[in-house]
């Protein structure tokens, strides 16, 4: 049993894809799961940035709680750039830049962009140590509204109804 992924283009065309998720009850699950670990990721992201120095000589630096992040963050850009390309591909058929396409188009790009930043300051750290702390301060301030943003959408959403469109539906996850 699967779920059907439907996505309603203005030209009236539907594109199935099948998840093997089940239920509406399991999308909605689902989703709020996605939509939580998001928002949880963000906000510990959040706290952490703003308390760093206040524990700076701590048994535990502030290097190895970011160290710990950045694997939970990791996992969420995989999910963050999955969701917003789903949610971008429902409005892929329109003509004009609706707020739904731009708002979209916008939220997948930036996904995109800053999970390639992550990436290479993340590989960077763990191959040979060498990471710009300016560029971590940069993707993490960016990070938090992004899969805050995202979090939000996911959990909000009804099935087959994007939050932003009454003539798109998306089933995101």
């Amino acid at each position: 049993m699967g779920l059907v992924l439907d996505v309603k283009y203005q030209s009236s065309h539907k594109e199935r894809a099948i998840l093997n998720i089940g239920s509406e009850s399991s999308y909605k699950l689902l989703n709020r799961i996605i939509g939580f670990y998001l928002i949880t990721v963000a906000g510990v992201i959040a706290v952490q940035f703003s308390v760093e120095l206040v524990y700076e000589s701590a048994p535990i630096s502030p290097l190895q709680v970011w160290f710990v992040i950045d694997w939970f963050s990791l996992i969420g850009f995989v999910m963050c750039v999955w969701v917003n390309a789903l949610y971008m591909r429902t409005f892929k058929n329109g003509d004009s830049a609706t707020w739904g396409r731009v708002a979209s188009s916008s939220a997948f790009y930036l996904s995109i962009a800053l999970a390639l930043a992550f990436l290479h300051n993340f590989v960077g750290s763990l191959a040979v140590g060498k990471d710009d702390l300016l560029f971590w301060k940069f993707i993490n301030v960016v990070q938090i509204p992004l899969f805050a943003a995202t979090g939000f959408r996911l959990t909000h959403q009804k099935r087959g109804k994007s939050v932003d469109s009454e003539d798109n539906s998306t089933a995101v996850s």
